[in-house]
């Protein structure tokens, strides 16, 4: 039985319990408070444990790494624990929050969906000309850091902020916005939520989002040609701008079951991986996976590092890495790391 315990076996078989044992610790990390590893010293001896393992795998080892491997996702997870305890203090309070806008604005006939990163719960806003906190009209400015001078009096806040906004200013992916209202408790993987809050102030340099600007700027070239609903339609599947659809057709394709062709996703990488590889395979295999990881570079940074696009790009640059060398994977690894990355 010992022999069985120590007898060699392959080197996958350590990686799979170390992805897979670093989300279970995360898990942990979740569901129990606070998490069993949080002390820097936790961090260390899993690292060495693990990497002592892959000198030699075997059953009992591979056990060995997937324990190590809970104890280092837990002592990750449990570092923003604090955080999330510090979100909790402000739910159902009326705030000041400014936050950069991290994806393009979902646009309907009556509200804006915004969804705002870097956040920063303020305490007091002042503006330049009196020492009072008053609302600041929103305006476009080339340098912010010169023109508004303001207490620092700030909290910051991990995560991801869901704001419905009924303002009708023209907003873009990269703007920093200021806006008051009641701060709740999120939901899925936003770490908070606010309905309808006052746009106070809005910041936004000179140049902006290049990618987002070039988008919007290919978007009203191709309107000029072709007409709508059939240009909105195509605009939502080149490029995940699924804002300019008519709330009729997207309640249709809701209807139907075809959302998902409105989404920049997976399959959108995949026909330019496999249109990378036609055109530049046949110069050497280096140039098809360099031309194709450039299609993935170029289109995530056009659509904007949404959740899924992000997900969906690592898996394809990995797969696209690994086909290069030579390395068959499994897909249970494959989503493993994915999930862990993520």
């Amino acid at each position: 039985m010992f022999q069985k315990l120590f007898c060699p076996i392959h080197a996958s078989h350590g990686f799979y319990a170390a992805i897979w044992g670093s989300i279970a610790g995360i898990a942990l990390a979740v569901f129990s408070e606070p998490g069993f590893a949080t002390q820097s010293v936790w961090c260390v001896i899993s690292v060495v444990i693990i990497i002592c393992c892959f000198k030699f795998t075997s059953k009992f080892t591979t056990a060995i790494v997937f324990l190590a491997a809970v104890i280092l996702g837990n002592f990750c997870a449990s570092r923003s624990l604090p955080d999330q305890a510090l979100l909790q203090s402000f739910y159902d309070q009326t705030v000041i929050i400014s936050g950069k806008i991290s994806e393009d604005p979902d646009d309907s006939q009556s509200t804006t969906v915004l969804r705002l990163q870097d956040l920063n719960i303020h305490k007091n806003i002042l503006d330049t000309t009196e020492n009072t906190p008053q609302p600041i009209t929103s305006k476009t400015i080339q340098n912010p850091s010169n023109t508004t001078e303001r207490q620092n009096e700030f909290t910051s806040l991990p995560g991801t902020l869901y704001v419905t906004i009924s303002s009708k200013t023209p907003l873009e992916r990269s703007d920093v916005v200021w806006l008051e209202g009641k701060f709740s408790e999120g939901f899925g993987t936003f770490a908070g939520k606010m309905s309808r809050p006052k746009l106070l102030h809005l910041e936004r340099t000179e140049s902006g989002d290049v990618f987002a600007r070039f988008k919007r700027w290919f978007a009203n070239l191709v309107k000029q040609f072709i007409p709508s609903p059939e240009v909105d339609l195509g605009l939502s599947y080149l490029m995940g701008m699924k804002s300019g659809l008519s709330t009729d057709f997207s309640e249709a394709l809701r209807a139907v079951g075809m959302t998902h062709v409105v989404v920049a996703s997976g399959a959108h990488l995949e026909i330019l991986t496999g249109a990378a590889k036609k055109l530049f395979g046949r110069i050497s295999k280096f140039a098809g996976m360099l031309f194709s990881l450039l299609m993935v570079g170029g289109f995530v940074l056009i659509v904007g590092f949404t959740p899924s696009m992000v997900r969906a790009a690592l898996v394809a640059s990995l797969s696209l890495l690994f086909g290069y060398i030579g390395i068959k994977f499994a897909p249970i690894l494959l989503n493993g790391l994915d999930a862990i990355l993520t």
